[in-house]
């Protein structure tokens, strides 16, 4: 290496590790966000989501999931829903 690439790289070194270490940490972030399983090769959708994607608050659907009256699933203290339960749920077609 030349001085000048030298120089370069010294300059250049602690903004690459910044941006090294913020996309690091930003993946960690989306790994312990996101669901790690599948049913029926579905992905689970989260409380907040399915409340986003059906116009719905959070607190309605917790109502909903201690009444026994909307299909979930329990991994590590968290909720999750499967998309087809929920369609089968607000079609009318699911059974408690």
């Amino acid at each position: 290496m030349s001085a000048i690439e030298l120089q370069m790289l010294q300059l250049f070194q602690p903004i690459i590790e910044k941006m090294v270490e913020e996309k690091i940490q930003s993946q960690q972030v989306n790994k312990n966000t996101e669901p790690v399983f599948t049913i029926n090769d579905e992905l689970p959708l989260t409380t907040e989501v399915l409340a986003e994607r059906m116009g719905l608050s959070k607190s309605f659907l917790y109502q909903e999931v201690s009444r026994g009256n909307i299909p979930h699933h329990k991994l590590c203290k968290r909720l999750y829903f499967i998309p087809s339960e929920i369609r089968n749920w607000v079609m009318g077609n699911w059974k408690k």
